[in-house]
């Protein structure tokens, strides 16, 4: 069963753990994201943002990001599902998780940065 939870700080540990896992598997980590993935608080929640934590059966399986761009706008960021927790629909269910959440911060829009 799938559960949506917000981002508390024992989720930090979790947070680190699956967005590391897919960065440095496909990309290379760079200081900013190894700032944010460590001081989640500090970089996604104090100025404004938010974080989805998905859980499958209790236990913590994927998360995603809203950073607060400007008051009308959020960046979808910092997605990942455990690759144990795969296929379950997880990433679905934060997905729209967070466009709610982000509703509920008055977003506008909400925007999403890719690289090649």
């Amino acid at each position: 069963m799938i559960s949506i939870t917000d981002y508390r700080p024992e989720h930090q540990p979790w947070f680190e753990a699956f967005n590391r896992e897919w960065i440095e598997e496909l990309f290379e980590m760079e200081p900013v994201d190894e700032w944010v993935l460590m001081n989640p608080e500090k970089a996604i929640l104090e100025p404004g943002g938010a974080i989805i934590m998905g859980e499958y059966n209790g236990v913590p399986a994927g998360t995603v990001a809203l950073r607060k761009v400007d008051d009308e706008t959020y960046e979808f960021t910092k997605m990942a599902v455990d690759k144990k927790h795969r296929r379950l629909g997880i990433a679905e269910a934060i997905s729209y998780a967070s466009f709610k959440k982000a509703k509920e911060l008055g977003a506008e829009k909400v925007i999403l940065y890719s690289n090649t």
